[in-house]
């Protein structure tokens, strides 16, 4: 069955490299991605708050808060 899913750029260069180096397709490679996450589920992702708790407050000591809006507002 075909099916067209969207992904970003960056995404498909890494995995056509990946399938380039382990001699697969990637077709294949996408199969057996999405089998190992259906046998193998990941935990739940984090919402953006449970991601930023625990974080030391080091890592935002050279970005200002209107700067780390404008950096997501970038990827939406």
């Amino acid at each position: 069955m075909k099916t067209t899913i969207d992904l970003p750029e960056e995404l498909v260069f890494e995995a056509k490299r990946v399938a380039l180096a382990r001699k697969v397709t990637l077709k294949n490679l996408v199969e057996r991605g999405l089998l190992h996450e259906i046998r193998n589920p990941s935990a739940d992702p984090l919402t953006p708050l449970q991601s930023l708790r625990g974080l030391d407050a080091s890592l935002w000591s050279e970005t200002s808060a209107d700067e780390y809006v404008e950096a997501l507002r970038k990827d939406w």
